[in-house]
């Protein structure tokens, strides 16, 4: 049996991620976080990694919501959640079901909510054609401050950043953010351990096309690890070529969706002028160069230098190492792999629509264009 399959959220093999630990122990203590990854970062993986510690915790009880109701709305949302805990539904608050809930002679102290698509959320629907994310994780917030029993986590992307400039969300204000980038060479090791376990190592040139093909992107790699174990010979550089052109011929609307966080300039031009920026200036980039490419705020999302960075990396386009906060210069590269080919033009590439169903009803610029992006080389770097 192929112990990859790059589609599945319940992988044979995971790789522990360090921020598994700390989102457990804020749970438990009754917080609330968010993680930032781009598609195919393993959000769902990370997810049910946490949810598998939880469960081994004593008098907790952990509950994935892998995806909003089919109706948008925020009563679908309430509805949802009471019948996932057998609770009496209520209409207007989830605290009503969270004291229904707790009132249980059985129940234990503690409850963690785990919310997947968290993006979905942003999305408008239902009777009233808005988006259910503000009121339901708001008023979830609400519940959570009143009860000492209950976490929160909720795994997403672009949409976080709607649910906080343009909805508005206090559940985000108060959340821990939490950061998924692409894999480094240790955890690619540990991933590629069942050829060697099957006498079928993979040498260190085919794992090095690996990490350049793929730039470390969970998925991506998966990819290639699994097209690389169906192949009964034993495998060339030049094997690992073929597969990602042939995934880029074959899925080309994942690596749409893979970028549309960064080509949308009715949401944001920020991250892409950072990016082009990066291409063109990799290393160490005074931060006041990328304040000055970034220019003033446009489209609906108000980001700021921190946000395009943190954006840039959670999609697995750039590499940067230290605080995308405070330091300075920062020092930033564009990762090796299939979203930085040389040539690509970001206006050929689809926008998001389903966060922009009518877009009459956003505040948003009507001229703006993209241009593509640089055509400089890719700096390769080397996991020491």
């Amino acid at each position: 049996m192929n112990p990859y399959d790059w589609q599945s959220h319940n992988p044979s093999i995971q790789i522990p991620r360090g921020e598994v630990a700390e989102a457990t122990d804020l749970l438990l203590a009754g917080g609330s976080a968010v993680v930032l990854g781009g598609r195919g970062m393993g959000k769902s993986v990370f997810l049910r990694q946490v949810m598998a510690e939880l469960k081994r915790q004593p008098d907790t009880v952990v509950l994935l919501l892998e995806t909003p109701p089919a109706t948008l709305s925020v009563e679908a949302c309430l509805e949802d959640l009471a019948r996932a805990l057998e609770a009496p539904p209520s209409s207007h608050r989830s605290l009503h079901i969270f004291e229904s809930y707790f009132a249980r002679d059985d129940t234990p102290d503690r409850l963690v909510l785990l919310f997947d698509e968290f993006d979905r959320y942003a999305e408008k629907g239902g009777p009233s054609n808005q988006p259910p994310g503000r009121g339901f994780f708001n008023d979830l917030e609400a519940s959570r401050r009143s009860l000492s029993g209950l976490g929160i986590l909720a795994a997403g992307s672009i949409g976080v950043f709607i649910l906080r400039d343009v909805l508005g969300s206090s559940f985000l204000s108060r959340a821990l953010y939490q950061y998924l980038e692409p894999f480094n060479r240790e955890a690619i090791e540990v991933l590629q351990a069942p050829f060697e376990d099957a006498g079928r190592a993979l040498s260190p040139d085919i794992v090095d096309a690996l990490v350049l093909s793929s730039g470390g992107i969970p998925s991506l790699l998966t990819y290639g690890l699994q097209q690389l174990w169906q192949s009964e010979k034993e495998a060339q550089s030049r094997d690992v070529a073929a597969i990602y052109q042939g995934f880029e011929e074959g899925f080309k609307e994942y690596l749409r969706d893979l970028r549309s966080a960064l080509v949308d300039p009715r949401l944001s031009d920020a991250p892409l002028r950072v990016w082009e920026h990066i291409q063109e200036h990799a290393g160490h980039i005074p931060r006041r160069d990328l304040e000055t490419r970034l220019g003033d705020p446009s489209g609906a999302l108000r980001l700021n230098l921190t946000d395009a960075l943190d954006l840039l990396r959670v999609s697995g386009v750039v590499r940067i190492e230290g605080s995308t906060l405070r330091d300075d210069p920062i020092r930033a590269w564009p990762t090796a792999g299939l979203l930085n080919l040389p040539g690509r033009s970001a206006s050929d590439l689809e926008r998001p629509e389903h966060f922009l169903r009518d877009p009459a009803d956003w505040p948003l610029p009507s001229d703006k264009r993209l241009a593509p992006p640089s055509a400089t080389p890719t700096t390769v770097l080397r996991e020491s």
